[in-house]
C-alpha cells in the first residue's frame, strides 16, 4: 500500500507541474496574442492616419495642378508663352523681352496679369471645392 500512495503521490506531483507549467505557457502566449494585436492595431492606426491623409493631400495637389494647368491652358496666347517662358523655363523679363522682340515693360505687364488672372481662378476654385 505504501508503494501504491507513493506512485500516486508521484503521479499527483507530476500532474501538478504539467498543469503548471501549462497555464504558465498559456499565459505567456496570451501575452505575447495580446502585445502582437495590441502592434498591429498600433500600426494600422498610424498608417491609417499617416497614409490617408498623405494619399488625401496628393488627390487635392493632383487636382489643384490640372486646374491650374487648366487655367494657364485658358489664357491669351502671347500671354499663356510669356508666363510659361517665365516660370517654367526661369527667363528674366530681359530676355523673354529679347527671344520674343517685344519690350520689358510689356513681357512684365503680360506675367502681372497672367499672374493676377491665375491667382483669382485658383482662389475661386479652393474656396469652392476645397
Amino acid at each position: 500500500m505504501e508503494q501504491t500512495r507513493t506512485n500516486q503521490y508521484q503521479w499527483t506531483s507530476n500532474q501538478l507541474s504539467f498543469r503548471f507549467a501549462s497555464l504558465r505557457n498559456s499565459i505567456i502566449n496570451y501575452y505575447i496574442k495580446t502585445k502582437k494585436q495590441n502592434e498591429r492595431e498600433e500600426l494600422y492606426h498610424y498608417f491609417k492616419t499617416h497614409f490617408e491623409a498623405t494619399t488625401e493631400r496628393t488627390i487635392h495637389k493632383n487636382e489643384l495642378e490640372k486646374i491650374i494647368q487648366n487655367e494657364i491652358d485658358a489664357l491669351p496666347l502671347k500671354m499663356k508663352q510669356i508666363y510659361l517662358l517665365s516660370r517654367n523655363q526661369e527667363l528674366s523679363h530681359k530676355e523673354i523681352a529679347d527671344l520674343m522682340a517685344i519690350s520689358e515693360l510689356t513681357v512684365k505687364k503680360q506675367v502681372a496679369n497672367a499672374l493676377k488672372i491665375l491667382k483669382k481662378k485658383v482662389n475661386y476654385v479652393l474656396f469652392t471645392f476645397f
